[in-house]
């Protein structure tokens, strides 16, 4: 699978095109420990911290970031790409870009009807 390319105002994102089984795992870990559920014999509390969307989102930007090229030219790579994302001044072009990816990671899970499917 190609990655994908994804431009917005002069900046350019190179993206992986989908998350592996191991990060996929490894997010929903992130999620779950950031979650504590409490039971007793009348009921069930679930607590879930308030950061647990942007920590899995930051996680998934890592894993799918290729590059980050500015309207100067100036490319970043790897962990420098996530700087770079993370220190625009333009919120609007880093929120594009994290839309970008919840998508093109959200249409690689199983839609709802393929999960009650026996393998």
């Amino acid at each position: 699978m190609d990655n994908i390319t994804f431009e917005v105002a002069g900046y350019t994102a190179i993206l992986k095109p989908f998350l592996t089984f191991g990060q996929r795992r490894q997010l929903k870990r992130t999620m779950l420990d950031q979650m504590s559920i409490t039971s007793d014999t009348k009921k069930e509390d679930v607590s879930v911290k308030g950061s647990v969307i942007q920590d899995a989102e930051d996680q998934t930007m890592k894993m799918v970031l290729i590059e980050l090229r500015n309207p100067t030219g100036e490319v970043f790579t790897g962990d420098q790409a996530f700087l770079a994302l993370q220190n625009l001044e333009d919120e609007t072009v880093g929120d594009a870009i994290y839309t970008k990816v919840n998508e093109v990671t959200a249409s690689k899970q199983l839609p709802e009807d393929k999960k009650k499917e026996k393998i």
